[in-house]
């Protein structure tokens, strides 16, 4: 009789426990992460829930994906997203489509120009939320292997929102770098408030650019770049400040100088090498030059500073100039000498559309006063090269 009531027992506890079981697998809203519903649901156009990015990842990583699927000819390749990465100037390589082809992964090649600092942060977070648009939020990866970039993106589909960015691995870097970029830009007008106090040449400067213009030409200071300590670049402990003459038509540069964020540390850029010396060795090299409007070194050139802008906005209207950002300016940086040749500096910025006081310069071009023959200067070394643009 013991066996028999045991027997009996298991047998209606296997039934309850049968019961429960077939319960529990056919609810189509189970998501838990045990039976990676949660991470299948994403291929479901119908799911409660877009999977979390770790879930993902893990998917993507572990032994053999669902439909997995590589792209490579991009040419006959058609989406959304391809038209946003041809917007930008950025090389497709391939895309691997992973979790029934609903996770892909853009492998491509960004422009050298954009690092991963403040500045090309501003680049990588709009670019990224463009793309999320164009995938329909679906989560995604995007690899560029020869600049060492990882982007892992986790989006809401119902909220059609970004949530999250995983640079290389750290969770929200882009979001950090562009706030501390903020509150640099913010603390700006300190700087600029210091340098004119313990520059009183630019106050000279101002005044002898009145008297010489009958007051049609005026002092402009603008902002550069600010402090980032994110770079790898010589000036990233410092405010660049660019202080010159303000024509109706273009600014002419008179002099750049680099103020610390503690503001007690005033350099200067200097006109030939481009290299920073100190304030003292500046007054040394200028002392009679300091109240001369620098549109007197402009004498003689060939071609004038109006004909190099413009040199440039063709080269950028024909497309053999690139613009991969929006609010950008072409500008006069000033003049320069390297091996008894002149040459004028015209910069593309990008204008801050939240205060156009700051601004950044995406790239630099060396025009010749006498060929009108375009150098482009790298900004990261300071180099010259001749640009084909054939």
């Amino acid at each position: 009789m013991g066996i028999i009531k045991l027997l009996k027992n298991s047998l209606i506890g296997l039934l309850i426990l049968s019961a429960f079981l077939l319960v529990s697998c056919s609810n189509p809203r189970n998501n838990s992460a045990s039976n990676g519903n949660k991470v299948n649901n994403q291929s479901l156009p119908n799911g409660d829930s877009t999977p979390k990015l770790e879930e993902t990842i893990s998917q993507t990583t572990n032994g053999n994906p669902s439909s997995s699927e590589v792209i490579t000819d991009i040419a006959n390749w058609n989406h959304p997203v391809k038209d946003v990465l041809n917007k930008y100037n950025i090389r497709i390589m391939k895309i691997e489509l992973l979790n029934n082809k609903q996770y892909p992964i853009f492998n491509v090649e960004f422009d050298p120009v954009y690092r991963l600092d403040t500045q090309g942060a501003k680049y990588f977070d709009t670019l990224l939320k463009s793309i999320a648009s164009a995938n329909g939020y679906w989560n995604f990866k995007v690899v560029d292997d020869k600049n060492k970039f990882v982007f892992d993106v986790e989006c809401n589909k119902e909220k059609k929102n970004v949530i999250e960015i995983v640079v290389n691995g750290k969770s929200s870097l882009l979001k950090e770098m562009i706030d501390y970029n903020g509150q640099m830009v913010n603390n700006w007008d300190k700087a600029t408030e210091y340098l004119t106090k313990a520059v009183p040449e630019i106050k000279q400067f101002e005044e002898q650019l009145s008297k010489d213009s009958t007051g049609k030409v005026t002092l402009t200071m603008r902002l550069d770049g600010v402090p980032d300590k994110y770079s790898d670049s010589q000036y990233k402990d410092f405010y660049c400040i660019y202080v010159g003459e303000n024509h109706p038509d273009h600014t002419v540069r008179w002099n750049t100088f680099y103020v610390n964020e503690d503001l007690n540390k005033i350099m200067v850029e200097g006109i030939i090498t481009g290299d920073l010396i100190t304030l003292e060795q500046w007054r040394k090299e200028n002392a009679n030059k300091v109240s001369e409007p620098s549109k007197a070194a402009d004498k003689g050139m060939k071609i004038s500073e109006d004909e190099a802008i413009t040199i440039i906005n063709d080269l950028i209207r024909e497309n053999k100039i690139i613009l991969t950002q929006p609010n950008c300016e072409v500008q006069n940086f000033g003049t320069t000498t390297e091996d008894n040749m002149s040459y004028y500096i015209i910069r593309i910025a990008y204008i801050d559309p939240n205060n156009k006081e700051y601004t950044t310069t995406l790239a630099r071009y060396w025009v010749s006063d006498t060929t009108g023959e375009v150098f482009q200067e790298d900004l990261w070394t300071g180099n010259i090269s001749k640009v084909s643009f054939d």
